[in-house]
């Protein structure tokens, strides 16, 4: 992994920083939820005041993927399907804390990205959580950032679960997601 000391990457060394995942490919019952689970190492050799975690990134061709929305799971907030709060394309950035959804224009393709830690209102880390979307001519990113302040020596974990298929389709599993960890 690459540090970053004062806003200059430190490239004479690597990095004392250790980043492992597990990947699983269904969730309870769900074929088409993919769960990732990540974990960052950060070393006591190393002081920061802040850490910047991107736990999950997807880049996807623009020739592909053209529609791009956020969408408030179970109708919690102001955004209706078909719109499902249709986003612009975003050259600098956009980041916000509802789901993304990425499609194809007949909506036949589908990519969305929902995480635990950035719907939870209740926790007080989902203030320094959210979803980043970008766009160009030719790609479109997406990403999940975790940003914590004065980090400590120790574990970082988080888990984020993408969901394929049809816009409907990545649209239900966003639903069972947010009802399942609602239900926690």
């Amino acid at each position: 992994m690459l540090q970053s000391v004062g806003g200059k990457q430190e490239l004479s060394k690597p990095s004392d920083h250790r980043f492992s995942k597990d990947v699983t490919i269904g969730f309870e019952g769900q074929p088409n939820i993919i769960v990732y689970k990540v974990t960052f190492q950060v070393p006591d050799s190393f002081p920061f005041t802040q850490a910047v975690f991107e736990p999950l990134t997807a880049y996807m061709p623009t020739s592909t993927v053209s529609e791009f929305f956020r969408y408030a799971p179970l109708s919690k907030a102001p955004c209706s399907w078909p719109e499902m709060c249709r986003l612009p394309d975003a050259p600098k950035g956009y980041s916000q804390r509802l789901p993304l959804i990425l499609s194809s224009p007949d909506g036949e393709y589908a990519m969305g990205i929902y995480s635990p830690d950035v719907a939870s209102a209740t926790d007080a880390r989902a203030r320094q959580n959210f979803y980043n979307f970008f766009s160009s001519s030719a790609v479109v990113k997406w990403n999940v950032t975790a940003i914590r302040e004065n980090p400590s020596a120790g574990e970082y974990s988080f888990t984020e679960y993408v969901v394929i298929g049809s816009k409907e389709q990545v649209r239900d599993g966003i639903d069972f997601l947010y009802s399942r960890f609602r239900q926690k």
